[in-house]
């Protein structure tokens, strides 16, 4: 959820503090927190900084306000910062795994990446005004309000995920069940599967075809 208070402060603080601010917090979070290898701690933070300054830049060219005084919101170039940051973050993580990762394409990345997930971003995007208004109007106690929005917001996250996670464990179990039951001589699924992966992505199937 880390990305609402980085659109929130498009609206309330000047270019470049938004993206020194994205960039010092996923750098401190990555490195102290989670304890993430070195190269996806500087990744993650140039890709947030990337995102968020583009954004700005966007947001201010198409007219959004900046102000620590005064709330003003325009529908336009709120959904321009939304769309940037989005596009950069997903994209450039899609192609950083693609990079990674044999066999993938960017195409197939960004559909796992964004997926269902992208919907529910967009939707806990609007946090963001929400979060800088209160900020405006209320200062701290204005924080101290946005939190609950957003714990619930980030408890749909966790709960979307660990349905993600089940459906997986569940089809992980159905495969090796219907390997334990088939003859010897017909040999397992599993490598099946991998070549049925690669025949769908020569074929450029959607994420979802290649899930099924």
């Amino acid at each position: 959820m880390g990305f609402i208070p980085f659109l929130a402060s498009v609206a309330i603080l000047e270019h470049p503090w938004p993206m020194l601010a994205s960039g010092i917090t996923a750098l401190t979070v990555d490195a102290f927190v989670r304890r993430k290898p070195t190269i996806r701690v500087w990744f993650n933070t140039a890709q947030y900084m990337l995102a968020v300054g583009l954004g700005t830049i966007v947001y201010q060219n198409l007219g959004g306000t900046v102000s620590l005084d005064e709330f003003s919101f325009s529908l336009i170039p709120f959904a321009a910062l939304v769309l940037t940051f989005f596009v950069v973050n997903h994209g450039s993580v899609s192609l950083a795994v693609s990079f990674s990762t044999r066999g993938v394409s960017v195409r197939e990345a960004w559909g796992r990446i964004s997926g269902s997930a992208l919907l529910t971003d967009l939707l806990a995007s609007t946090l963001a005004i929400l979060l800088a208004f209160l900020y405006v109007k209320l200062q701290l106690l204005g924080l101290a309000v946005i939190i609950f929005p957003l714990f619930l917001a980030r408890q749909l996250y966790q709960r979307n995920l660990q349905l993600q996670e089940e459906l997986e464990e569940k089809l992980e179990l159905m495969v090796k069940a219907m390997e334990a039951r088939r003859p010897l001589h017909l040999g397992p699924f599993t490598p099946s599967l991998g070549i049925r992966s690669c025949i769908g992505r020569e074929l450029r199937l959607s994420t979802k075809d290649l899930d099924r």
